[in-house]
C-alpha cells in the first residue's frame, strides 16, 4: 500500500528542495545586486609596511589655527576645510595618571610616531579625579621616561601636549569620566557629568581648569566636555527639560560656555546621549553656545551597538540563520502540500463560521504574544539606558504587537462566544415556555434544524444521529422534552457545524476516510463525497491556515537575515539616529565626528562601516593606539559587565593600532584602511585582507 503514496512525497520532497535552492539563489542575487560589497584588491608586498612615514600631506600649519565650523564641515582661520583624522591615546582617565606607552617609549618618539602613521589629531582622555586631585604618577608607568619621574597628573599632561605640539599634531582634550577607572558599563555610576563623588561643580571646574591651563596652545583645538552618556540608578539624562539632575543639554550648554570664557578660539565637543549613538533629540532642540560656530557633535560606534552586528560578531553568522531559516520553510512546504493533497482527497470540506474565527484568532494571538514579550523586553532594556532608542523606535513594535494580540484575542472569543457554543441557542430553543405560540415555534425551528443534511448519514454520522461519542447521556425516544430537544439540537449542530467547537473534537471518522483514500482501497477512486467535519479535518485545517502563518514569519526573518550584515542596513541605522546632522541648511546641521570605534578583525562589520565614514567623508578618531589597557572587568557574550575578582589589572586590547613595543603596527590592515579616510574628499577603502569566519571565527561577522 506504500507504493501510491510514495509519488506524493516524493513531489513534496521535490518542492522543499526547490524552495531551499530559491532562497538560496535569491539570497545570492540580492546580495550582489541590491547590496554590493567593495571587491577585493590585492594590495602590492611593500605597502603593507606601515612602518615607514605616510606622506598624507594632512598636517595643519599653525597659520591655519584656530579652527570654527562652517555648516557640516570643521574649517580653519581661512575658511578651508580640515578634516580631523584622529587616533586615541587614553590612559589620563585611568588609575596610571599618565598617557600609556611612556614606560615603553620616550614621550616623543610616541608623538613622532603617531604622527609617521598619518594621524593629525589626537583625543586624549583624562578624568575628574585626575584634575581635581592631581595626583603623583606612579614611576613604574614613566620608566622610558625618567624627567618625569615625580611629577604629577598634569605635568605629565603638559609633557605630552607639547611633544604632539611639536609633532604639529592637534589635540582633543576629553573627560572622559569622573573618577579615574575603565569606562563603560551600564553599571557604572559614569552615566551622568556628576557622580556621587564628583559633583557637576567639581566636573565643570576640571573642564575650565584644563581650557585655561592650554589657551595659549594652538594645537589644543578642542574640548570632549563628556564621555558616552547614559542612565544611571534610575536617572535618565535627557535633552532639555530644565531638571539639572537630568538636563543633559543645560549640563553641556552650561560647561561649554564657561569653557568659551576661558578660551573663545577652541571648539566645544558635545557627544550624543545612549553612549553616543543618538543625536535624533537636537533636530527639534538644537543647542546654541555664546559664540556662533563652536559646536561639534561627537558619536560613538562598536559592533555591539546595533544588533545586527552583536549577533553575528557574538553568535552565528546571518548565512547560517539563513540557511536553517531556509531548510525549516522546505519541511514546511513539504507538510503543507501534504496536508493540501489530503483536503483534496476529502473534497474540501468547508470549515464552520466559529472554526474560521477561532483558527485565525489563534494563530495571529500565537504569532503576536511572542512578539509582544520580546517588544516589552526590549522597551525596558533600552528604558535603563537609552529612553530615545526606547520610544522612538522599539515602542512602535510595542504597539504593533499589542494590536495584533488584541485582534487575535476578539476573533478567538468572537468564535467561540458566537458560534462556538450551544448554551444560547438551547436556551431558546429548548428552555420551557408555557405558551402555546413559543412551544409551535421551538417545534418548528427544532424540526428544520434536525432535518438538515439528514438525506444520506454515514456511519459515523448515524453513530452521532444516536447521540453516542458525543459526550452526553444515550438519548432515547422516550426522554423527557428538554432531553428531547438537546437531543435534536445537538445532532443538528453536529451535521451542520461539525459541533461548533469543542464538539468538532469528538469524532474522527475522516482520518479514516483519509487512510482508505489515499493509501487504501479508494485511493484510485476519482468520484469521491465530500467529507464530513470533525476532528481529523479540524486538524488539517489548523496545519492548513498556520503552516502559512508560518511561513510569513520566516520569510520575514529570512529578508532581515539577508539585509543584516549589509551597508544598507547600517547607513539606514546611521542617517536615522545621527547622520542627518549633516545635511547642510537646517538649523541643526554641524559637522559629526565619529569619536570612537574600532575593531578586532576585517568582518562585515568594518567594511561596511568605513564604507559610511568614506562616503560622508567624515571626521574620525580610531579607538585605541594603546596596546593594553588598565581594566576592571570584562564583557561577555550577552554584555554582562564582571569585575574582577583582584581589583583592576592590565589587559591586552586587541583593538589596537599599537603593538607592545610602541613602535610597531600590530595589524597592518587597520591603518591600511584608514588611510583613504584621512583625506577629504575620503578615498575608496579596498578590501585588503577578507576576513575568513571558518579561520577567526565570529569576530568576523557576515
Amino acid at each position: 500500500m506504500a507504493g501510491p503514496v510514495m509519488p506524493r512525497v516524493v513531489s513534496a520532497a521535490v518542492a522543499a528542495v526547490f524552495l531551499g535552492l530559491l532562497l538560496s539563489a535569491a539570497d545570492a542575487g540580492l546580495n550582489a545586486s541590491m547590496f554590493p560589497t567593495l571587491d577585493f584588491v590585492p594590495v602590492p608586498a611593500e605597502e603593507a609596511d606601515v612602518a615607514v612615514e605616510l606622506a598624507t600631506g594632512l598636517v595643519v600649519s599653525a597659520e591655519r589655527l584656530p579652527l570654527r565650523t562652517n555648516g557640516r564641515y570643521i574649517v580653519d582661520r581661512l575658511g578651508g576645510r580640515v578634516k580631523w583624522s584622529c587616533v586615541n591615546w587614553h590612559g589620563g582617565q585611568q588609575q596610571s595618571w599618565v598617557m600609556g606607552g611612556l614606560q615603553a617609549q620616550p614621550v616623543r618618539k610616541v608623538a613622532a610616531r603617531i604622527a609617521s602613521l598619518g594621524f593629525n589629531c589626537v583625543r586624549l582622555s583624562y578624568s575628574t579625579e585626575a584634575v581635581v586631585h592631581n595626583p603623583m604618577v606612579p614611576h613604574d608607568r614613566l620608566t622610558a621616561n625618567p624627567q618625569l619621574y615625580n611629577k604629577t597628573f598634569l605635568e605629565c599632561l603638559d609633557a605630552v601636549v607639547a611633544a604632539l605640539s611639536q609633532e604639529h599634531v592637534m589635540m582633543i582634550l576629553n573627560n572622559h569620566m569622573s573618577k579615574a577607572g575603565w569606562c563603560c558599563n551600564i553599571n557604572q555610576d559614569e552615566g551622568l557629568w556628576y557622580t556621587p563623588e564628583f559633583n557637576s561643580s567639581q566636573w565643570q571646574t576640571s573642564l575650565v581648569t584644563i581650557a585655561a591651563r592650554y589657551r595659549n596652545n594652538l594645537w589644543v583645538v578642542a574640548h570632549d566636555l563628556r564621555n558616552e552618556p547614559h542612565s544611571y540608578n534610575g536617572l535618565q539624562p535627557v535633552w532639555g527639560g530644565g531638571d539639572p539632575a537630568t538636563d543633559y543639554k543645560m549640563a553641556m550648554q552650561n560647561a561649554g560656555n564657561a569653557v568659551l570664557a576661558v578660551n573663545p578660539d577652541t571648539l566645544i565637543v558635545i557627544e550624543g546621549l545612549c553612549f553616543g549613538m543618538e543625536l535624533r533629540f537636537i533636530k527639534h532642540s538644537p543647542m546654541e553656545l555664546d559664540l556662533p560656530n563652536k559646536i561639534v557633535y561627537e558619536v560613538h560606534n562598536y559592533q555591539e551597538f546595533q544588533f545586527s552586528t552583536l549577533f553575528t560578531s557574538h553568535f552565528y553568522a546571518w548565512s547560517f540563520v539563513r540557511s536553517i531559516i531556509g531548510t525549516v520553510a522546505g519541511v514546511l512546504v513539504a507538510v503543507f502540500l501534504l496536508v493540501c493533497y489530503s483536503c483534496h482527497r476529502l473534497r474540501w470540506p468547508w470549515a464552520p463560521r466559529g472554526v474560521f474565527l477561532v483558527t485565525f484568532g489563534s494563530w495571529i494571538t500565537a504569532v503576536c504574544v511572542p512578539s509582544l514579550a520580546g517588544a516589552i523586553t526590549a522597551y525596558i532594556y533600552y528604558m535603563k539606558y537609552c529612553n530615545y532608542i526606547a520610544e522612538l523606535d522599539i515602542k512602535y513594535y510595542v504597539h504593533l504587537a499589542a494590536w495584533g494580540t488584541v485582534m487575535g484575542i476578539i476573533l478567538l472569543v468572537l468564535g467561540f462566544v458566537r458560534y462556538g457554543t450551544c448554551g444560547k441557542e438551547y436556551t431558546r430553543l429548548c428552555t420551557p415556555d408555557t405558551s402555546p405560540e413559543s412551544r409551535r415555534r421551538r417545534s418548528i425551528e427544532i424540526k428544520d434544524s434536525d432535518d438538515e443534511g439528514s438525506s444520506e448519514m454515514s456511519e459515523d454520522e448515524a453513530e452521532a444521529d444516536s447521540g453516542v461519542g458525543l459526550g452526553g447521556p444515550d438519548l432515547s425516544d422516550e426522554d423527557e422534552p428538554e432531553l428531547a430537544c438537546l437531543k435534536s439540537f445537538v445532532r443538528a449542530k453536529v451535521r451542520a457545524t461539525g459541533g461548533g467547537g469543542p464538539c468538532c473534537f469528538q469524532r474522527c471518522g475522516s482520518c479514516r476516510l483519509l487512510g482508505n483514500r489515499t493509501i487504501g482501497n479508494e485511493w484510485r477512486k476519482r468520484t469521491l463525497a465530500r467529507a464530513e467535519w470533525d476532528c481529523g479535518i479540524c486538524c488539517l485545517w489548523q496545519m492548513f491556515c498556520g503552516i502559512p502563518a508560518l511561513l510569513a514569519v520566516l520569510l520575514v526573518l529570512w529578508a532581515y537575515a539577508l539585509t543584516a550584515p549589509m551597508y544598507r542596513q547600517l547607513e539606514s541605522e546611521f542617517d536615522r539616529k545621527w547622520g542627518f546632522v549633516l545635511e547642510n541648511g537646517h538649523p541643526y546641521t554641524a559637522p559629526v565626528w565619529m569619536g570612537e570605534f574600532g575593531a578586532g578583525a576585517k568582518g562585515t562589520y568594518w567594511v561596511n562601516f568605513v564604507r559610511y565614514l568614506a562616503e560622508r567623508d567624515l571626521d574620525f578618531a580610531y579607538w585605541p593606539l594603546n596596546p593594553d589597557k588598565l581594566a576592571t572587568g570584562w564583557f561577555d557574550d550577552w554584555g554582562k559587565w564582571t569585575p574582577y575578582d583582584n581589583g583592576a589589572r592590565w589587559d591586552e586590547d586587541s583593538y589596537s593600532i599599537l603593538d607592545s613595543d610602541w613602535v610597531s603596527v600590530r595589524e597592518p590592515w587597520r591603518v591600511l584602511d584608514l588611510r583613504p579616510l584621512m583625506k577629504s574628499p575620503a578615498g575608496a577603502v579596498l578590501n585588503t585582507q577578507p576576513c575568513l569566519r571558518d579561520v577567526l571565527g565570529r569576530v568576523c561577522g557576515g
